[in-house]
């Protein structure tokens, strides 16, 4: 118990540098108070705000290969950045 801010800063950090589905996970179970301590879910709700930048063209790919289309034919507007 002891160790747990710490491991839990450490899992966050973990997870932050697995790019954006795994965020996504991250982000999903830090509301989840039924399986997580407290410090554990303190340290993944940083994951909704300060989420580390990646490639637009690394999202693109991500919906491309999750959704099967094209970014363009799902979203009218699109900014390269």
């Amino acid at each position: 118990p002891q160790n747990r801010p710490k491991r839990a800063r450490e899992l966050q950090e973990l997870i932050s540098g697995y790019g954006p589905a795994v965020i996504k996970a991250g982000q999903a179970l830090a509301s989840r108070s039924d399986l997580l301590p407290p410090e554990y879910l303190v340290e993944l709700q940083k994951l909704q705000d300060d989420v580390p930048p990646f490639p637009t063209a690394q999202a693109m790919d991500v919906v491309r290969k999750e959704l099967g289309v094209e970014p363009d034919y799902l979203f009218r507007d699109m900014s390269p950045e």
